[in-house]
């Protein structure tokens, strides 16, 4: 099947599992991209899934997308799905616009067996019972709209296989994009060699077939070209980035004055533990009068145990977690810090999160505890944003950069060096890779 109108605007059947009403960073690629496609020539058909049981919901972030933007959700035998059918949360969660509950927000006998068999029992991922949902009605949105290319986040893989799918049966072409790698993400539970094996193969069916293959990173752009030479030339990358809208309108959050604040925006999960606990230690490492004028807050979720670290550490009074708050409001925080500051696990060299982006934008400096040779301090040095480094497991270092920070009074970051990660110009380049695809 081909667009029956060649003179009309080409449109992408846009394939998102994860997409607003959900909330949380893996959303926040797909809901840009959708919302600047059409000012790069394309319109986006968007292909999703109806409510789930998530850990958290910003239905505000619906309202970025312009008007006219068709939005197709499906149902889906995935237990994200299920569950929110069984305890009808989807449709709570959708009305209060933000919801914290479900697998992810209890530590239940029974959710942690479901943790523990979960890599066994669904293959490729949890949401491989919404494939069928997603080729069945893929097939008729192509028929409706004529779409002249499928785009799939990488994210799950599951869509990457419904993209694949699609494109064998409808003719059309398909890139998919890699936000966090398949075989090469550092966090994917492979419980077998067997189950090894199997993703390696259809990651080879889904990077082969593809029109164009779109990678965060370099790193991981050269992995996939080493490991399939064929496509090698249809690799790109798009690193994520900001959107410069979502600032224009935020104003700081109110800060006490003579305040030092340094503010920390995401979700904190289990794997940050020992990087957090470095943070404390060096927080710990201040004299009395700079922990007396500093503030640490943590917007966003955090993982079960964290704020006992910090009681732990003697800190409550110091450093506090305000939770997930809607994206407008977490930016406010944001934009209110002399500092912010980036957690990656120790060891991790090629995790690049989506939230380095938004601190670039707000152009405070970054208290950085990653990895100097990693993939995030590659980031900050082409931002000219690297001077505060510090590895995630250093205590000591990370103390004397944040002593360093204060000294230097907390100086902004080069706008013009920042900018090269505006969403805009990453869609652009997307919309390349589409003109690629069909050309």
């Amino acid at each position: 099947m081909t667009n029956a109108n060649p003179t009309a605007r080409p449109r992408v059947l846009f394939l998102a599992y994860l997409f607003p009403p959900t909330g949380g960073g893996g959303v926040q690629r797909s809901l840009k991209f959708v919302k600047y496609l059409p000012d790069a020539g394309w319109d986006p058909v968007v292909l999703t899934v109806k409510p789930i049981s998530y850990y958290v919901y910003d239905r505000s972030l619906l309202d970025e997308l312009p008007p006219g933007i068709h939005i197709e959700r499906t149902g889906s035998l995935d237990p994200l799905r299920m569950s929110a059918v069984l305890m009808r949360d989807g449709k709570r969660a959708a009305a209060a616009g933000r919801v914290q509950h479900g697998v992810y927000s209890t530590g239940s006998t029974a959710v942690s067996w479901y943790r523990r068999v979960r890599p066994y029992v669904f293959f490729p991922d949890t949401q491989i019972g919404w494939i069928p949902f997603a080729v069945r009605r893929g097939l008729q949105l192509i028929k409706r709209h004529r779409p002249s290319v499928i785009y799939s986040p990488g994210a799950p893989y599951s869509s990457a296989i419904a993209a694949n799918l699609l494109s064998r049966l409808s003719g059309l072409p398909y890139v998919v994009d890699f936000r966090d790698g398949w075989t090469d993400d550092s966090y994917q539970i492979v419980p077998t060699e067997l189950h090894r094996s199997a993703h390696r193969s259809l990651e080879g069916l889904v990077v082969t077939g593809a029109a164009g293959v779109c990678v965060y990173g370099k790193w991981l752009g050269d992995r996939l070209a080493e490991r399939y030479p064929q496509s090698a030339s249809r690799i790109v990358e798009i690193t994520n980035g900001f959107d410069p809208a979502d600032l224009s309108d935020v104003a700081p959050a109110p800060k006490p004055d003579g305040v030092r604040r340094i503010v920390y925006s995401g979700s904190l999960f289990p794997h940050h533990r020992d990087a957090l606990k470095a943070v404390l230690r060096g927080v710990l490492r201040l004299s009395e009068q700079q922990r007396r004028t500093l503030e640490v807050l943590f917007v966003g979720q955090a993982f079960d145990g964290a704020s006992h670290e910090v009681a732990a550490a003697g800190l409550s009074d110091t450093v506090r977690f305000l939770g997930y708050l809607p994206h407008a409001r977490a930016l406010s925080y944001l934009l209110s810090a002399d500092a912010s500051l980036l957690l990656v696990r120790s060891g991790d060299l090629a995790s690049v999160t989506g939230k380095v982006f938004e601190l670039l934008a707000a152009k405070r400096p970054i208290l950085a505890a990653v990895e100097p040779e990693g993939e995030c301090a590659r980031i900050l040095r082409l931002a000219c944003a690297d001077r505060w480094i510090a590895a995630p497991n250093d205590s000591e270092a990370i103390a004397a950069r944040m002593r360093d920070l204060f000294e230097a009074n907390c100086p902004a970051l080069d706008a013009a060096a920042v900018d090269q990660f505006s969403r805009v110009r990453q869609t652009r380049t997307l919309a390349s890779m589409f003109d690629t695809a069909i050309a």
